[in-house]
């Protein structure tokens, strides 16, 4: 039969051309249209459709799995694609709607491969969880320890020293709850999870599942097969949220959170730039197994009562915690928002996605009262339209924005407020990360040690980006992400790992480039803007000059379109430190000319 033509391959956003357009309407009209090509089925059709009956224009989901995250591509082809099904014949449609019953049913026969009851007991224990989270201790003293990942690091050898030690806790505890977004490629932990269990260890782990019943990290699914409900239990339940917290309890004692997932990237060898806390707290404690309590009893996301508890007694020391768990907490406007009102000196934030227009414009507010706020925001997340209004708003305003051009993630979620003061958790500031998911966020007020160690992680990781970042918005894979090339890794979320090399990926690196070094001129001049251009371009040299050599040993040789890609490149070198050069003497030759008589 005749049918539209959606270029693609499965598990790939689908593209929208103009023949397809054509096509559809040639089967509108009754004229022949081309055949879907083999490796494309109706059923993209579907999943494009389903994209814009089901995900809010103004805000994007933030799944941290890029394939259920809409962009605006997405929405815009979503539309498209919705026109052309109307053009479609009775036959067509009813092709569609078996499809789509059949994904439908699929999915449901997935999901219940995981499907569990809780017991009687894990219901009676919710109440007893939130009881005693009311019973909290005076005068406690809390505990902090921070761990960093560095984003820029290039030796992957080793494990990181956040991965050393959260293994070091597994293995020294009796008693585990934890709630996971996944978990995936790290062996030395999983072994201990398992020693823990075969030693008798009360271990008690909620994870995450895609609507379609797969998992975003696939190795979850065989850990929740081989450990069984009375180990590991998912949250299967919902079609527009996702389990997205990082935390663990141990002992009752002892809370883990942070941004930090369980999988190589983040906590394993350490790629994305991440946060994880260790905090020596049993008030802390008994408020995190409140909330797990719930989840482990099967209510997940909106079927969640808050917990009675949201800050704790302060210690004696001063350091005051809050504790605030999406979506029954309102975390943004009693959390964040406050925080970010008393802040008297600096703002400094390190978040992945940030669409909530009402934080930026209280960011704005402090900038205008003199505090000084600086923000690093992830290339991905700064892709989406509503990151990138706050991302104009807050420049317009003279607050310095940079989009990192690192080959992981800017992952946490947070920053230190005067030095002092701490947000840490798992919560995007999205609607999704405030509103629809489980997450979990700390407030940590008055503990300078641990600002003091945040405020230097966010000196080193500011300093790592070059000039441009100031202005720009990057590919999340390519040239101008550096090491992403080179990573076997799926940085955009786009499918496949690491793109084959053409003219067109430096191309695309250059125009990015250039757009950020014309908003780069209109703020700091030509001269800087040129020394700025160059110190981009020779950062794209070094990238594709190690990308070629990585790839003639792993994979395959691309000297030959790296050598024309290096020959523009050191042609458009070679104009951009002319231009610098002939902009220096023409501002010498104005500073040197005598002031203009005044007349009249």
């Amino acid at each position: 039969m005749g049918s539209t033509r959606i270029s693609g391959t499965p598990g790939v956003p689908v593209v929208v051309t103009e023949e397809s357009k054509e096509s559809a309407t040639a089967t509108a009209t009754g004229t022949a249209a081309p055949e879907l090509p083999d490796n494309v089925k109706l059923k993209d059709l579907k999943k494009v459709l389903g994209l814009a009956l089901t995900i809010p224009t103004t805000e994007e989901p933030d799944l941290e799995n890029g394939a259920a995250t809409a962009t605006d591509a997405d929405i815009a082809e979503a539309g498209v694609v919705a026109q052309i099904l109307k053009t479609l014949t009775p036959a067509q449609l009813a092709e569609v709607a078996a499809e789509k019953a059949k994904q439908a049913a699929e999915r449901k026969a997935r999901l219940a491969e995981f499907s569990w009851t809780p017991t009687k007991a894990d219901l009676a224990n919710v109440e007893a969880a939130r009881l005693a989270a009311t019973q909290l201790t005076e005068n406690e003293a809390i505990d902090i320890e921070p761990m960093f990942s560095d984003p820029t690091k290039t030796d992957f050898s080793a494990n990181t020293a956040m991965y050393e030690r959260l293994c070091s806790e597994i293995r020294g505890a009796n008693k585990i709850r934890a709630a996971l977004y996944g978990i995936d490629s790290v062996p030395e932990l999983v072994e201990e999870l398992r020693a823990a269990v075969k030693r008798g260890a009360d271990v008690q782990i909620v994870v995450d599942i895609n609507p379609d019943g797969t998992f975003t990290y696939p190795e979850t699914e065989a850990l929740v097969k081989e450990f069984g409900p009375a180990v590991m239990r998912v949250e299967c339940n919902s079609q527009s949220a996702i389990m997205h917290d990082k935390f663990w309890v141990f002992d009752d004692k002892k809370v883990w959170t942070g941004s930090t997932n369980i999988n190589k990237s983040a906590v394993g060898k350490g790629y994305n730039s991440e946060i994880s806390v260790l905090l020596a707290s049993a008030n802390l404690a008994k408020v995190y197994n409140a909330e797990h309590a719930q989840m482990w009893a099967g209510k997940f996301h909106s079927q969640k009562t808050n917990i009675a508890t949201e800050t704790l007694p302060k210690s004696p020391d001063g350091v005051l915690v809050q504790a605030f768990f999406s979506p029954t907490d309102p975390v943004v406007d009693k959390g964040i928002l406050p925080l970010l009102d008393e802040a008297e000196r600096s703002i400094h934030l390190q978040l992945f996605h940030f669409s909530d227009a009402k934080i930026a414009e209280r960011l704005v507010e402090a900038k205008k009262r003199g505090v000084d706020v600086q923000l690093i925001l992830d290339a991905t997340g700064a892709g989406n339209s509503a990151t990138q209004k706050n991302i104009e708003l807050l420049r317009a305003a003279g607050i310095p924005v940079k989009v990192e051009n690192w080959g992981g993630k800017q992952h946490m979620k947070g920053g230190v407020v005067d030095a002092k003061h701490a947000i840490i958790g798992s919560t995007n500031w999205t609607a999704s990360g405030a509103q629809r998911n489980d997450e979990n966020c700390l407030i940590v007020r008055h503990h300078p040690a641990l600002g003091v160690a945040m405020e230097a992680q966010f000196a080193r990781s500011y300093a790592s980006l070059p000039r441009f970042t100031l202005c720009a918005y990057l590919s999340a894979e390519g040239l101008n992400s550096v090491s992403s090339l080179r990573d076997e890794s799926d940085n955009d979320h786009f499918g496949g790992k690491d793109p084959t090399l053409t003219l067109g990926t430096y191309v695309k690196a250059k125009r990015e480039i250039d757009d950020a070094v014309k908003k780069y001129d209109a703020l700091f001049g030509r001269l800087a803007a040129l020394d700025a251009k160059i110190e981009a371009l020779t950062i794209v040299k070094q990238e594709l000059e190690a990308v070629l050599a990585y790839r003639a040993e792993h994979t395959k040789d691309e000297s030959a379109v790296g050598a024309l890609i290096l020959k523009k490149l050191g042609g458009d070198l070679s104009r951009a430190r002319r231009e610098l050069k002939k902009a220096q003497i023409d501002a010498e030759t104005q500073r040197a000319l005598p002031p203009l008589a005044a007349t009249g």
